[in-house]
């Protein structure tokens, strides 16, 4: 999975690289390796693409502006309107030159997730306007006070899965200004933190070091887990407090209380080795997924998210198979909805 907590480093990984092209030790995220790095001559737009194997998720970070054309041209352009940028294009080709590159080394990608800050969230909403529009492949978006897009790339029939996180300290003056005009792909959402005084702060990348410090759970959550709420219309402050208070609860009774409003009198099993089931998952806890076995089943499995090759979301339909071996990960594999089990199997 990828969190907040993540793509923050990975965005300053970024800008980094720029400033250091020779080094070897910037690129480092928590279970992901870098699959690439690129600077586009013409437009000098930079991008830095990270896949973790194990859930095969893919982030692209696209660096925010850093040199005189970013300020001068692209920025410019920006301001005034422009419907797509060079560096757009690049940050465009640079996505579709990583796919590439997994798929020749033989690597799925079950989930691409797009980020940027200022410059670089503009560009990745971009990627992710393309992906959503002409591939099957899932893809969402969390930006870092990013810069506008144009109007007329939204098209209207299409609920895009964009989330911009803007920093503000409660007042106008102390709110980022380059996220705050025009629009915005998708959700454009404040993050209030209190010592932020005015909106330059407010811009920096680095102040969003404060967010993880302010929503220490919330920077942790699994990202489609957030932006999932956040569609709900649930403030950053209440995912932060109902994350942290579900953190605390996770016995059989809290798991059943979770899941009463689904049958009045519901069986809880915990998967064990070598065990197949079939069927939808319902709930998350912090710590385990629950899944239905079964059409209106009263039987339900909790499989330990460390025992997962990949945390499937809530409302699809799934078959996880446990290996004998509980050192092996277990498989997660989607069901289309007619293979929707009637029980249990082994």
């Amino acid at each position: 999975m990828a969190n907040i907590k993540q793509l923050i480093e990975a965005n300053k990984n970024s800008y980094a690289r720029l400033r250091n092209p020779g080094s070897d030790t910037l690129e480092e995220l928590k279970n992901y390796n870098v699959v690439k790095y690129a600077m586009d001559e013409r437009s000098d737009h930079g991008g830095l693409a990270y896949y973790n194997p194990e859930d095969k998720t893919l982030i692209v970070a696209h660096r925010g502006s850093e040199t005189r054309r970013d300020w001068l041209v692209t920025d410019v352009q920006i301001a005034v309107g422009v419907k797509e940028t060079l560096a757009d294009m690049a940050a465009m080709r640079f996505t579709d030159s990583v796919i590439e590159k997994l798929d020749r080394n033989g690597h799925d990608i079950d989930l691409i997730v797009q980020t940027g800050h200022s410059k670089g969230g503009r560009e990745s909403q971009m990627c992710v306007k393309k992906l959503v529009e002409t591939t099957d492949i899932e893809c969402i978006g969390m930006t870092f006070n990013a810069a506008r897009i144009h109007g007329k790339q939204k098209n209207k029939d299409i609920d895009y899965p964009s989330v911009n996180l803007r920093v503000t300290g409660g007042s106008a003056f102390s709110t980022d200004v380059v996220s705050s005009f025009g629009q915005q792909l998708g959700h454009n959402i404040d993050v209030t933190l209190p010592n932020v005084k005015n909106f330059i702060q407010a811009h920096k990348l680095s102040t969003f070091d404060s967010m993880i410090e302010t929503y220490p759970e919330l920077s942790n959550m699994d990202i489609k887990d957030v932006m999932r709420e956040i569609k709900k219309g649930v403030q950053l402050a209440s995912i932060e407090q109902g994350y942290s208070g579900h953190q605390q609860n996770n016995s059989p009774q809290d798991v059943k209380s979770l899941i009463n409003h689904l049958t009045g009198t519901p069986e809880i099993r915990t998967a064990t080795p070598g065990i197949v089931t079939k069927g939808q998952i319902v709930a998350h806890t912090q710590t385990q997924v629950v899944q239905q076995l079964g059409e209106n089943s009263k039987f339900f499995m909790l499989h330990d998210k460390a025992t997962l090759s990949r945390i499937p979301d809530i409302g699809t339909n799934v078959q996880i198979k446990h290996n004998k071996n509980s050192s092996l990960k277990a498989g997660v594999e989607h069901l289309a909805p007619q293979q929707f089990p009637k029980k249990m199997t082994r």
